[in-house]
């Protein structure tokens, strides 16, 4: 043991590198968030992941320590990768520094390192007393003010000859947002936001903001294992009965297919439908982990009456938007009343987790409409109760998960998914996927893999494999076949569909990186024009072809540059076509207090069904991803100054000019002329 240790220290010794090359600990999170945005090319919430990197950076995890489960909350690391990392650590015993991980068979360079800054080797006093003075003294906290406003004037705001609008409020977004937090033990904090449009101390909103959040939770206190007060999100399982907040499905990434649950877990974004409001609690003691919550809050909805009982109404639609700015938005406003309450019993067998979770909806006034054929086996009415059993842990070298539900205890609605991610051999890493989700199993809250935008009328074999050719060079590629086997909006029989992608990672050193992907997915719609007595169905087809390199110019300066083209198909002919070519460039001069990003980007993309979707780089707990139409050019220029120790800037100039139209958007937010500029400013105080 002590020989093998020797031998590999004097191999490390010569990696000063590896520390030398540490960089900034909120670019770092911005660079796992642009990862994780990049591969999975969908508008996700980021907030509460980047807020738990920003406390596993004052605390980081012990990797002499650690077990799985808590190397798997970081949240970027693949089940094969931490394998890796344990099996390293029981092969040469505990780590010396965290330099060592750049010796651990089975990560690269690029991921040790962005490792490295959320794991220690030190020692440090964990279960020392807890003071009302230490919590109001010892903690950290921040207060943010964002300002966003758009240059051109829009149709919502143009006045009438009688002086009205149809958007009530101003052109401007005002977000505001206060936390403070004592170790990973105590968070409190509240969040506001005005969007464009709403009114602000006047009008309809004269309570100013339009939407407030405020929560207060408490981690890891005796056998308090969690306790959540006012907004809060739940995870349990595979997110088949409850998930809210940030989940992925498909991504870039085919390993990355496994939900990790927090359980309970402080809502501290803008979205002001995915949380509950009310309380949580989970207590543990040895294996056994049990919580109780309960949420009562107000949804926007559209609201009908009966025809004969005028005063019995029903919603027909939750709106999700969260945007009050038109009289008809501000009418909808908070007329669903929504009370849940659920539960759950988690066991701990040695590497394998079981549970249950049981969760009860009640709505005033009912869910009622007048279903179309693809419709039928929707919810209607006030009541609905989702329940699972779940399991996740390891069995030698293999990851196996699952979760199995019912809807309103109905045999009909039995609805599972199952998985396992095993390492096939030292180079080649496998992913599987089996789902089957019933037409009649109706839910809210959920995120469990799947192709459509919620877990009904939907069975599927999804494959993923990740090989290492070499150290610098990999492969990831997935394909996922599913079925539908009722009807859905624009599709009149059962169809069927696959989707594929393959990616191929070129890294020969930490100065250059490379790829290459081609991303195809074909579904099955109604054959357009058809005449014929009989429904018809034609395959679309979307492809997706992209190229990129990365690669740094010197010390302080990184450029990006990408070409994309994407086509659309019907029934195998081509309707459309799309490209997108841009040049980043990014200036992080090292100990200097402010850092520039920098885009170009031309597009020609023939329409909305040949968009192309592209992260953009924003101010903190910002996310953007544009998508690409019309023909024209787009930059942006992002820049952060630190004013003092404590006191950041941000600000973000974007413009989008196109060369084919007289007009920007449609509606109230069309822009009369050809350009769309926009300006995003951000002040962090932290204390």
């Amino acid at each position: 043991m002590w020989q093998n240790k020797l031998a590999l220290l004097l191999v490390l010794l010569g990696m000063c590198q590896f520390a030398s090359a540490q960089s900034d600990d909120a670019e770092v999170i911005q660079e796992i968030i642009e990862y994780l945005l990049e591969t999975s090319e969908a508008e996700l919430d980021f907030t509460d992941l980047q807020q738990d990197l920003m406390g596993r950076l004052e605390k980081p995890i012990n990797l002499n320590k650690t077990d799985f489960d808590e190397l798997k909350s970081l949240g970027f690391l693949t089940e094969p990768e931490i394998l890796a990392i344990l099996s390293h650590r029981a092969k040469y015993g505990d780590f010396l520094g965290v330099f060592e991980l750049q010796s651990v068979e089975g990560l690269t360079p690029e991921r040790a390192q962005l490792l490295s800054h959320f794991v220690t080797c030190t020692e440090y006093l964990d279960d020392e007393k807890t003071t009302l003075k230490k919590v109001l003294n010892g903690g950290n906290g921040e207060f943010m003010m964002r300002y966003r406003t758009i240059f051109q004037d829009q149709a919502g705001y143009q006045k009438d000859s009688m002086g009205n609008s149809a958007y009530e409020g101003s052109q401007f977004q005002l977000y505001s947002r206060a936390s403070y937090k004592y170790k990973n033990k105590l968070s409190i904090g509240y969040t506001a936001e005005k969007d464009m449009g709403e009114a602000f101390f006047t009008g309809s909103q004269k309570q100013g903001f339009d939407f407030y959040s405020a929560h207060a939770f408490l981690k890891n206190v005796g056998m308090i294992k969690r306790l959540a007060i006012g907004d809060y999100q739940v995870q349990f399982g595979q997110g088949l009965t409850m998930w809210s907040g940030l989940a992925f499905s498909k991504t870039a990434d085919a390993l990355n297919v496994v939900k990790r649950p927090r359980k309970i877990v402080p809502f501290r974004s803008v979205n002001e439908y995915q949380f509950l409001r009310g309380a949580a609690l989970t207590i543990g003691k040895g294996p056994l982990e049990v919580t109780a919550f309960v949420s009562h809050k107000k949804e926007d909805g559209n609201l009908s009456s009966d025809t004969l009982d005028q005063q019995t109404s029903y919603f027909t639609s939750i709106q999700m938007s969260g945007f009050h700015r038109t009289a008809s938005e501000v009418q909808n406003k908070d007329k669903i009343t929504e009370n849940i309450l659920g539960g759950s019993a988690e066991l701990k067998i040695k590497t394998i987790r079981v549970g249950i979770n049981t969760i009860n909806y009640h709505f005033d006034p009912p869910y009622q409409k007048n279903a179309k054929p693809y419709q039928v086996n929707d919810f209607f009415g006030s009541n609905l109760n989702n329940s699972s059993i779940y399991y996740q842990g390891l069995i030698k070298k293999a990851y196996l998960f699952g979760e199995t539900a019912l809807a309103n205890f109905k045999t009909n609605s039995l609805s599972s998914i199952n998985g396992l991610i095993v390492p096939l051999t030292n180079k080649i890493d496998l992913a599987a996927i089996y789902r089957y989700y019933a037409p009649s199993y109706n839910s809210f809250y959920t995120a469990p893999f799947r192709e459509l935008s919620r877990p009904k009328d939907e069975m599927g074999l999804y494959t993923g494999f990740n090989i290492k050719f070499r150290e610098d060079l990999i492969m990831k590629l997935y394909l996922d076949r599913f079925k539908f086997p009722w009807l859905k909006y624009q599709t009149d029989l059962p169809s069927n569909g696959y989707e594929f992608l393959s990616e191929l990672q070129y890294q020969p050193s930490r100065s250059f990186n490379m790829y290459g992907r081609i991303k195809t997915q074909v579904r099955n719609q109604n054959m357009p024009g058809n005449t014929s007595p009989l429904n018809v169905l034609a395959p679309l087809n979307y492809t997706h072809y992209r190229f990129q390199f990365r690669y740094k110019i010197s010390r302080d300066f990184t450029a990006t540059s990408r070409a994309e083209i994407s086509t659309y198909k019907v029934d195998n002919k081509q309707k459309s076509q799309g490209m997108l070519l841009f040049q980043d460039l990014a200036f992080k001069p090292l100990e200097q207090p402010y850092s520039v990003l920098m885009r170009y980007a031309v597009f020609n993309v023939d329409d909305y069904t040949a968009r192309i979707y592209t992260y953009e780089n924003d101010v903190l707990y910002a996310y953007s991803i544009p998508a690409y139409q019309g023909k024209g050019y787009r930059f942006y220029i992002l820049g952060r100054f630190t004013i003092k120790r404590n006191i950041d800037l941000w600000i973000k100039y974007s413009q989008t000019t196109y060369f084919n139209q007289n007009t920007v958007g449609s509606g109230n937010e069309q822009i009369l002329g050809n350009t769309r500029s926009e300006i995003k400013m951000q002040a962090r105080i932290r204390f």
